[in-house]
Order: structure tokens, then sequence, then C-alpha cells
């Protein structure tokens, strides 16, 4: 053990993907909105789902855009937080495939 050392961190300690995105995002933007009113309006044919798959394309795409920027995320918080809300993304693509 190192001098400088800090006790080991237990990983139960740590907060789950889900909680440190909601404690980042507290109040969903307009883009949002708009799918989560496609979603409770229902999504009930294959154009519906093909049209929910383009708007995730579309969306993953301007995120990687809008991550490009060196200045796009100024603190750890915020690089937790899309860190967190990128894993997100792909546990629910997981689920999807």
């Amino acid at each position: 053990m190192f001098i400088n050392e800090g006790p080991e961190a237990d990983v139960t300690d740590a907060p789950g993907w889900h909680e440190v995105f909601r404690r980042g995002v507290r109040e969903p933007n307009d883009l949002v909105g708009e799918v989560r009113t496609a979603v409770e309006h229902g999504l009930h044919d294959p154009m519906d789902s093909l049209e929910m798959v383009s708007a995730a394309v579309e969306t993953t795409g301007a995120v990687v855009t809008a991550l490009s920027s060196p200045w796009s995320l100024y603190t750890p918080q915020d690089a937790a937080t899309a860190a967190a809300g990128l894993f997100l993304q792909l546990e629910h693509q997981a689920e999807a495939l």
C-alpha cells in the first residue's frame, strides 16, 4: 500500500448509470418531450418502429458531433453524465437487438 493511497472503493458504493444520468439531467428538453409524446401515443406498427430507429440513428450521430468539440463538456460531472447516458444508450440498444 502506498502512503498516500486512500481506502479501496467498494464497487457497491458506486452509483449506477441510471442514477448518475438522472442526477445530471433533471429536466428533459423539447426533443426528449417529443419522443415521450410519441411513446405515450403508442408505437404499434412497423412504420412507428422504423421512425423511432431513424430518430435514434440521427440523435446518436448528433451526439458524436456535439462531443467532438473540446468545449462540449466543462466539468467532470458533465463527463460522468454524458458517459452514463452513452452507457444507457448501449444498454437499451442491446435490449432492442
